[in-house]
């Protein structure tokens, strides 16, 4: 779209766009990123999804304006702890701002060096693919390095709520609401 396209569109109002977005349920995941010096970050990200299955893409957008965006920005690795339904305490904690986010947190270390949170439904890691400008937030796409699902039961936010969904309740909805099996996969 050119910029005089753009000029002629009326601003958004910010809690208008939030309110609509919210509407859109998202998994929950805690992203921690090191850096090369060892600092270690944490963030709980609904902003994860994957991007490319080849090769194996995902992405997350951290917050310009947040404690940890120098250390996110900065990391060559990050890895990706998908919350179980019964984690909603942790999906607040890595959400506030600043203090020791590790701090009673049982947390295994991947194989990349980055701190996974124990009871997750799954883990991710990845190496830094590439960085790009997002508005207030900045897109990081990481090349999928090492990957282990423990379980289905994971949590879910809508409307800023956290709620549970597993895999088998939405497999079951979703064999009973598509007769047609001409339909793809959404990607």
């Amino acid at each position: 779209m050119s910029s005089a396209a753009r000029s002629t569109v009326a601003p958004l109002a910010p809690d208008a766009f939030k309110a609509v977005m919210r509407t859109w349920a998202t998994g929950v995941a805690v992203v921690t990123s090191r850096t090369a010096e060892g600092e270690v970050a944490a963030r709980t990200a609904n902003s994860f999804t994957s991007l490319s299955q080849s090769p194996p893409l995902v992405s997350w957008c951290p917050d310009v304006d947040s404690v940890s965006y120098d250390t996110h920005a900065t990391a060559e690795v990050f890895g990706v702890s998908i919350l179980a339904a019964d984690q909603v305490e942790l999906c607040w904690h890595f959400a506030s701002s600043g203090g020791d986010k590790f701090a009673g947190v049982v947390t295994t270390q991947g194989p990349l060096g980055t701190p996974l949170i124990a009871g997750a439904a799954a883990h991710i890691e990845c190496h830094v693919w590439a960085r790009y400008p997002g508005g207030d937030h900045l897109i990081v796409v990481g090349e999928v390095q090492h990957l282990q699902k423990h379980h289905d039961n994971v949590l879910v936010m809508v409307e800023g709520r956290p709620s549970e969904t597993s895999a088998a309740a939405a497999s079951s909805v979703s064999a009973s609401s598509h007769k047609d099996s001409s339909h793809k996969e959404p990607s």
